[in-house]
Parts: structure tokens; C-alpha cells; sequence
């Protein structure tokens, strides 16, 4: 029981030393913060001094052999993508030992995190458990509204992996971008809102990195800009060729790339990085366009077509579906070919390789859903404890869907009260809780 008591006065230290960091310049209770924090990755730095540990993103493996025995142990973990003075966060620790020897060995495993005002740690007593993870809830006060950033750090042994949270001013939204006449629509140039539910957001390329504004009617964009969808929000988009992109529905992210006119062709260009957007694609010999919507995995282009085209970020997969007309389907990946999808036809493309061209709700399809069928299961029980539990999904990366014995493994990313990865099992019609955070969603965190 040595180790237990070593660590329990390291996390005491650790704690104090904290506290020197992260100090408030001001406390101001009650009052609604003006400022969040954003994670920003690219100066998320790691500190790696052990040959037997590797680390990817938010998982480390310690491969050990063979001073003092051998064993693989995995660590993971999940830190926010945003923080609120004034409101609560959390950070998700996980331990599982895959092999030891001598398998009879005692052996502590321990990993630590440090926020602002919060240190915790999380330990397996090794052979009594093999694996524990737990989600630590906590705030952030209303004082950290003055400093210029937060940090987070990971901590396992003498490695640590900080991640960077810079400074937005919520405030930057106020009195902009007010709505301007609809008859500015008709530039060729721009985009107009013309049908908005709250739940939708824009990130213009003349704002400040990492701001979000809501989106509101008539509200005209231009290239560069970026949307950003909850589910509950709804968004319309009108181009001038009279083409029309809808977003409902699933958390969705899309840019408009590009989009001008050349030669009297209007080129439309809009970027898909997660979620569906549905298109109307009008044809006219008055106004000839050439629109494309691109995916990680691959273009969709056609005029004179309504189709949908879906991006899972998690597996890196598009399901393109036409119910009118024919679109043209080209995969990123050399070697695949370009292919024609028809009225009433789909096709699911990934990063190696696609499906055939088949009927709709059949592409990929397992136990009777495709992919798009079985995160909408799982997203319609998440939206009946949306409101109960606080919860909604993040802006980037919210969902993986993966195939599972007879249907579908999901998975979705949760901010707010409740918040961390829930996973889920899609067979036919039924859904399946498979954690204890989606079983709290389930319940409606009752």
C-alpha cells in the first residue's frame, strides 16, 4: 500500500503547485462571462521521456519490458474543446492494464490531470482491478475571465501532453452582422440565409480565430466562411444560380470553399466536414453554375439535381444520395473511379475503397440501416435528454459510426452537464445503451 500513499501525497503536492499556476485575477459571482476559452491543437505540446510509451492524440501505451516484470498498459483520455469561466467542465481519465508478469505482481498505475483550481487523479490497484476509468467534473470561476488563457495537462509518470486553450470574447458577436436588404442577395458573389432555427452559428473569415456568431435571416456570407450546426438548429442557404443548400437535422460543419463567377458560369465549391447537407442544384440556361460539395473523401458535383450528401469525421465516410437527376460522384483516392448516381440510388464512399451504386437506405447497409439511418436512431433517443441533461454535441468531431455484430457501433461526443463520449449499438430498429453515459441520456438523467 506504499505506492496508494506515495500517490495520494503527490496529487496533495501536485494540488498546491497548481494552485501557484492557475490563480484568478478577479472573481466576479453571478455575473455572465463575456470571454470562453477554445482548445486550440495546434499548440498542444507533449513531453515524452519513456522508450517504452508511445502517444497518439488522447491514448498512450506503455509497452514495458523487462526491468521489474512485463506489462502493456493503455491510458486514455478526454479533455474539453471549450471552457466558460463561471460554468462546469470535465475531464475523462481512463486505465486498462492488457497484460502483466508475473500476472501475481502487485503494481499501482497512475495517471493525473491539472486544471484551473483542479487537480485529480486516477489510479488501478494491479492484480485487485485491471482497468477503471471515471469522468471528474468541475469548475471554472468567474475570474478567469482575465487571464489570457487556460491550460489543461495530462500527466503520466514524467510524461505530460498540455493542451492550450485560447481567449475568445463572446462579446464580438453583439450589434454585428445584423441582417441586410434581401435585394443584396442577388450578388453574385454572396450567399444568403433565408430560413434559420437557432442552433446555428458562423465563423466569417474577417473574425477572429475560433469566434462563432448566430446565424440570423437574410444574414449574407461569403467565401471563406464557416457554419456550424446543432442538431436542433435548421439553416437555409440560397445561392445565386438559385440553388439551395439545407442543414437539419445531424451536427454539421460545412465552408463555402469557394464560390464566383467565371466565363457566366457561377462556381460553387462548399466544403463538408461532418454532417448532411441536402441540395438543390437549378438548372437554367440563363444562369449555367457549376456546384460541388467536397468531403474528405471525395466531390459531389451535378447540375439540375436534389441530393444529400452525409460525412461521418470519426471513419472518414460519405454516403451521397440523389432523389433527383443524376450527380456525379468523384472519390478522393486514386485508383477509385468517378461514378454516376442516379434518381432514387446512393453510394458510400470512403478512404479505400466504395460501395456499389444501390438504392437508397442500402449503401453499407447493416441489419436494414446505412450509416446516416443509424446515427439518426441514436441521435432521436440523445434529443429526448438533450434538455434534461444539459448536453449537446461539439462543433468539431461529434460522432463515429463504426460496423458492429449485426448493425452499427455509435458513438457521440457531448458537451455541457453532462458531457464525454456516449456509445451506442444500432441493430434494426433498436438502440442500445452501451455506457453509463448514454445510458444517463437514455433515462434522460432521471
Amino acid at each position: 500500500m506504499r505506492s496508494l500513499a506515495l500517490a495520494a501525497v503527490a496529487v496533495a503536492v501536485l494540488t498546491v503547485a497548481l494552485s501557484a499556476l492557475f490563480v484568478p485575477v478577479s472573481d466576479a459571482p453571478g455575473q455572465a462571462s463575456s470571454v470562453k476559452f477554445t482548445r486550440d491543437d495546434t499548440r498542444t505540446t507533449v513531453s515524452n521521456p519513456y522508450s517504452d510509451m508511445t502517444i497518439e492524440g488522447t491514448r498512450a501505451t506503455t509497452d514495458h519490458c523487462c526491468d521489474g516484470g512485463k506489462w502493456k498498459v493503455v491510458w486514455d483520455w478526454e479533455v474539453p474543446e471549450e471552457m466558460t469561466p463561471g460554468e462546469g467542465t470535465a475531464v475523462t481519465l481512463g486505465i486498462v492494464v492488457e497484460n502483466h508478469e508475473p500476472p501475481e505482481a502487485r503494481h499501482y498505475f497512475q495517471m493525473e490531470f491539472f486544471a484551473p483550481d483542479t487537480a485529480q487523479a486516477l489510479g488501478v490497484q494491479y492484480p485487485d482491478q485491471r482497468g477503471d476509468s471515471k469522468q471528474f467534473n468541475f469548475p471554472i470561476s468567474e475570474g478567469y475571465s482575465a487571464s489570457d488563457h487556460l491550460e489543461i495537462a495530462i500527466n503520466i509518470g514524467s510524461a505530460r501532453i498540455t493542451y492550450y486553450y485560447k481567449k475568445v470574447a463572446t462579446s464580438f458577436c453583439r450589434g454585428r452582422d445584423t441582417a441586410r436588404p434581401a435585394a443584396r442577395a442577388a450578388a453574385v458573389n454572396e450567399v444568403r440565409v433565408t430560413r434559420v432555427v437557432p442552433g446555428v452559428l458562423v465563423h466569417k473569415a474577417d473574425y477572429p480565430e475560433g469566434v462563432f456568431c448566430p446565424v440570423t435571416k437574410d444574414m449574407v456570407l461569403k467565401q471563406g466562411d464557416e457554419i456550424s450546426l446543432d442538431p436542433d438548429g435548421e439553416a437555409t442557404l440560397a445561392f445565386a444560380d438559385n440553388s439551395t443548400v439545407t442543414l437539419k437535422g445531424f451536427p454539421t460543419q460545412l465552408k463555402i470553399a469557394s464560390f464566383f463567377t467565371e466565363g457566366g458560369v457561377v462556381r460553387t465549391e462548399i466544403l463538408l466536414k461532418m454532417g448532411e447537407v441536402a441540395a438543390k442544384v437549378h438548372k437554367s440556361e440563363a444562369t449555367k453554375s457549376d456546384f460541388r460539395i467536397k468531403t474528405p473523401t471525395g466531390t459531389t458535383s451535378r447540375r439540375g439535381t436534389t441530393f444529400k450528401v452525409f460525412h461521418d469525421p470519426g471513419s472518414n465516410t460519405t454516403l451521397t444520395s440523389v432523389t433527383e437527376g443524376v450527380a456525379i460522384v468523384n472519390p478522393k483516392k486514386a485508383g477509385l473511379k468517378t461514378v454516376e448516381v442516379r434518381a432514387g440510388k446512393e453510394i458510400e464512399v470512403g478512404s479505400r475503397s466504395t460501395t456499389k451504386v444501390v438504392r437508397i437506405g442500402n449503401a453499407g447497409a447493416r441489419n436494414g440501416n446505412n450509416r446516416r439511418d443509424a446515427l439518426a436512431r441514436v441521435r432521436a433517443v440523445i434529443a429526448r435528454g438533450d434538455d434534461p441533461c444539459g448536453s449537446t454535441t461539439p462543433r468539431k468531431g461529434a460522432f463515429e459510426i463504426k460496423p458492429a455484430e449485426k448493425g452499427w457501433a455509435v458513438s457521440v461526443k457531448l458537451i455541457g452537464e453532462h458531457r464525454g463520449t456516449s456509445k451506442w449499438r444500432v441493430a434494426g430498429r433498436k438502440v442500445t445503451a452501451r455506457n453509463a453515459l448514454a445510458r444517463q441520456l437514455k433515462k434522460r438523467c432521471a
